[in-house]
């Protein structure tokens, strides 16, 4: 299913080359606004940055989730609050 992402042409072969593989995306005007948000938020140089940084980020959780463990997001400044569960995929563990 092409989501928006297919593999590019004339660079690719240049990235090919040094042994990568180049993708272009579509997003839409609010992913585009997040994408902005995260880059200056990380003081990233690039979104390609980002999306490596995002790609890394969800292969963490996605491995705990393997191995049964949950990840969880709270506010240590409030022991009262819930913590919120973080997961990739259609299943997040409970």
């Amino acid at each position: 299913m092409n989501r928006g992402i297919t593999k590019g042409d004339a660079a690719t072969k240049k990235a090919a080359k040094k042994g990568k593989e180049r993708y272009s995306i579509t997003l839409s005007h609010q992913s585009e606004e997040l994408l902005e948000e995260l880059k200056e938020f990380t003081d990233a140089e690039t979104v390609t940055e980002v999306f490596r940084d995002s790609l890394r980020l969800s292969y963490l959780v996605m491995n705990a989730q393997k191995k049964g463990l949950r990840v969880e997001i709270h506010d240590p400044s409030d022991p009262k609050s819930r913590p919120a569960l973080v997961g990739v995929g259609h299943s997040i563990p409970g």
